[in-house]
């Protein structure tokens, strides 16, 4: 469990900040786009929302909290002999681990943090599976009727632009405004005074435009990827900013495709503000996923972006579109090279098993000293260890007498299992992982891998612990 809420909490406080950057990237890039098509600031803010995703997880894998270090054993014993203050610099020339720092919290703050983090996705798992089931019920209930020929002739025609599969248009008496639903085959459901031929021809065909951009685009399906990628984003403000700029954007994309339909965009925006009259007088619908012409509250944004729409504002756009993609692009990046490692603090009791003097021996003779001690809650000390090793049936053993001192600069726990880096350098360390046994004594082990095929170490070191305090 511990080791749980550690690797969540550092996950969570790594969001926080990394989240943050990248919507502020985002909402430069979309300034560097603000007269381009809204499809490619749409594009922006989907791409924002896949680095919040990805990036987190991404700097807990370089950031591994169990680093695995590569030798390069030779055929003779002089090549197997390596110096421990060398296995830091072989394998991998630039340690981005040296970017990363370690924070403490409270054991009960991880807690908290476990159980927080776990109710806001039960919360907002319940919410998505909420709004599905009244999806499928909407859909379920949507029944066919014989369209007026307006309709049928304003649904053909946007078929025939955005060329498009035979579209099934259905009727309903749950939905004040049209929307659409499916994800093999949409569905076009229209409430009922769409079939009752009392709207203007224009004003149907605004709405059924719309829609049917919606079917060319594949909204449906996408703004169901989106919403399961923002259920583990949901506690952070800046993805709820994400989320709402991917929908903001999408209507005006919607919007600039359908104006196309109608003789001018002053007449688009004219029957959007007649639809939205109506649509606004009806009772408010429950929550669901279909995309519907008003499910985000940017009628005026709409209108306006619709009216100020030219063919001229958009041409140059090459140059501003690869900048925004690089900004974003390079942000992702550069954030996954920095992290911050949550340690929980540890009890007295839990720190006092580990605090004291071990060695180790081999043949008789000690070669490796650890001593351990316990300052503000943390863990530190000293280690004195030979100067040289040799792989030999899968044991590192010692091959000098020189011994040479370094800091403990880091040491986490984990129950019986304590991970120290060991070196005087912090860009340049020795992993060991330090395991207590039941007979009271340790196993030590240092985290290698070889590169080369060769396996790493199989056999640990065993330590007595010669002093209970430091």
């Amino acid at each position: 469990m511990t080791a749980i809420s550690n690797w969540l909490a550092t996950l969570v406080v790594n969001s926080v900040w990394q989240i943050a950057a990248i919507t502020a990237i985002a909402m430069l890039a979309a300034r560097v786009l603000r007269r381009a098509p809204s499809r490619q600031v749409h594009m922006v803010w989907v791409i924002a929302l896949a680095a919040c995703l990805l990036v987190p997880p991404m700097t807990l894998q370089i950031h591994s909290p169990n680093p695995r270090l590569s030798l390069e054993p030779g055929s003779s014993a002089d090549a197997n002999a390596v110096k421990p203050s060398e296995f830091a610099k072989r394998g991998i020339p630039v340690s981005f681990r040296s970017l990363s720092r370690p924070v403490s919290f409270p054991p009960v703050f991880l807690r908290i943090l476990f159980w927080t983090y776990g109710v806001l996705l039960f919360m907002r798992g319940a919410r998505l599976a909420w709004a599905g089931y009244h999806t499928i019920r909407i859909r379920k209930r949507a029944f066919a009727c014989a369209p007026p020929l307006s309709l049928s002739r304003a649904a053909e025609r946007c078929r025939r632009t955005f060329s498009l599969a035979e579209v099934l248009l259905l009727c309903t008496k749950d939905a004040a405004g049209p929307s659409t639903i499916g994800i093999g085959q949409p569905v076009l459901i229209l409430p009922e005074r769409f079939f009752d031929d009392s709207l203007e021809e224009a004003d149907i065909v605004c709405a059924v435009s719309h829609e049917f951009a919606h079917i060319r685009r594949h909204d449906f399906v996408l703004n169901l990827l989106y919403e399961l990628a923002y259920v583990p984003l949901c506690f952070h403000p800046c993805a709820v900013l994400i989320m709402a700029r991917i929908g903001q954007t999408r209507e005006l994309a919607c919007d600039e495709m359908a104006a196309q339909m109608s003789p001018s965009p002053r007449q688009y925006a004219q029957s959007l503000l007649q639809i939205a009259r109506a649509i606004l007088s009806e009772p408010r619908q429950k929550v669901n996923y279909g995309l519907g012409l008003f499910d985000t509250n940017i009628l005026e944004e709409r209108v306006m972006n619709i009216l100020a729409t030219t063919r001229t504002d958009w041409e140059w756009t090459g140059t501003r579109r690869w900048t925004a993609a690089c900004l974003v692009a390079a942000v992702c990046l550069s954030l996954s090279a920095f992290s911050l490692r949550v340690t929980g603090g540890s009890s007295p009791a839990e720190l006092e098993r580990f605090v004291g003097t071990w060695q180790a021996k081999y043949n008789g003779k000690v070669f490796f000293t650890l001593r351990i001690n316990s300052e503000n809650g943390r863990l530190g000390g000293t280690c004195t260890h030979v100067d040289r090793l040799e792989y030999v049936d899968g044991e590192l053993i010692p091959t000098s007498d020189t011994m040479s001192t370094e800091k403990i600069a880091e040491a986490q726990i984990s129950g019986q299992r304590l991970l120290l880096k060991i070196a005087n350098d912090p860009s340049d360390t020795i992993p060991l992982e330090f395991t207590l046994t039941s007979n009271g004594g340790a196993d030590g082990k240092i985290l290698v891998e070889s590169s080369s095929g060769t396996p790493a170490p199989k056999k640990a070191w065993h330590f007595e612990r010669v002093s209970a305090s430091q």
